[in-house]
């Protein structure tokens, strides 16, 4: 997301000055088609300017995990949320219920909360009544780095939706070290 509403002249430079002016080269892909800058969507600013988004995000995606101990539970708990999971698992007898947003191509991780929440609201879903069961649950976002620096935003918005929820947050970072030239 940008929030860039001043009037600049944004040219893609392979040759070596970028739009801001300073020498820096573009990104080359990695081998394995990870590690590269993304070209970018042409976004309009609120001013009527057109701006590249270069995000630093190579890739994002929320799962939303909720957790039980027996059966039943986890039974009463699908009926209740009437969402199909991506998927599931009983590992050591802890029985886990997953959605995940890997399909939606975004690399913008409020996109991906959005969608979940968008979600569980079409199902009306109600998490308090989720843990009552005896359920627990967590929201993890993933988010892996381009360039090795960079870092997930959320917005008021998505804050104020997750603590509605009593939702957790958290996140799995991942930083590729930046290529040597």
């Amino acid at each position: 997301m940008i929030d860039l509403l001043l009037p600049l002249r944004v040219t893609a430079s392979r040759s070596g000055r970028c739009w801001s002016g300073c020498w820096c080269r573009p990104k080359r892909r990695r081998s394995g088609g990870r590690g590269s800058y993304p070209e970018g969507r042409l976004i309009t600013t609120l001013a009527g300017f057109a701006v590249r988004n270069m995000s630093a995000c190579a890739r994002t995606y929320v799962t939303l995990c909720i957790y039980g101990s027996d059966a039943d539970t986890m039974n009463r708990m699908a009926d209740e949320i009437k969402m199909s999971p991506t998927r599931t698992s009983n590992k050591n007898g802890l029985l886990g219920w997953f959605f995940d947003t890997k399909e939606l191509d975004s690399v913008d991780v409020a996109d991906h909360l959005d969608l979940l929440l968008r979600e569980l609201e079409a199902y009306g879903v109600d998490m308090k009544k989720i843990k009552e069961m005896g359920c627990w649950y967590r929201t993890y976002c993933f988010w892996s780095s381009v360039s090795g620096n960079g870092g997930p935003a959320l917005g008021p918005k998505q804050m104020a939706a997750l603590a509605s929820l009593d939702m957790e947050l958290h996140f799995d970072l991942w930083f590729d070290p930046p290529e040597e030239e």
